[in-house]
């Protein structure tokens, strides 16, 4: 895989993320995956392993504050290793070694976000509503593409 395409794939995935804030349920393994196989030139594949990474998803849903394995960055990662492999076989295992890895990036993404969280209220406590809005909206494309771009895109 070349560097125009790990990027490519990185830069489309931090979309969906940030239009998953919007438009709730785009950032699904399903998606992901078909994204995927249609940027890597096989959506019948990327579309098979993200349905199978979206299967193992609907098992891990927990309630109360649980990290769930990220499923959608698994399904990524599969659809590649599968497309470039030829074996959805191996497309399932790495997606699923990558989604029990991806879930620490998630724990990172909050702790990012403690110390813009620190410059909003110091922003507030001078009354500075511009500065409040400014790291309010800094904050999320900050985190997204640091803990979902940067990977992706190493990892690719």
């Amino acid at each position: 895989m070349n560097v125009g395409t790990a990027f490519l794939i990185a830069l489309v995935s931090c979309l969906i993320v940030l239009c998953s804030y919007i438009f709730s349920g785009w950032y699904n393994p399903l998606v992901l995956g078909t994204v995927t196989g249609i940027i890597v030139g096989n959506p019948h594949l990327g579309l098979q392993i993200g349905a199978a990474c979206a299967l193992i998803d609907v098992g891990f849903y927990t309630y109360g504050g649980a990290v769930t394995p990220s499923y959608s960055m698994g399904a990524i990662f599969g659809t590649v290793v599968a497309a470039n492999g030829g074996d959805y076989n191996q497309g399932i295992l790495v997606g699923t070694v990558v989604a029990m890895l991806g879930s620490w990036f998630d724990i990172i993404q909050g702790f990012m976000a403690i110390p813009l969280n620190h410059m909003c209220d110091k922003a507030a406590e001078n009354n500075d509503i511009k500065g409040v809005e400014r790291w309010h909206l800094l904050g999320m494309p900050l985190t997204i593409m640091s803990t979902n771009f940067v990977p992706i895109f190493l990892g690719l």
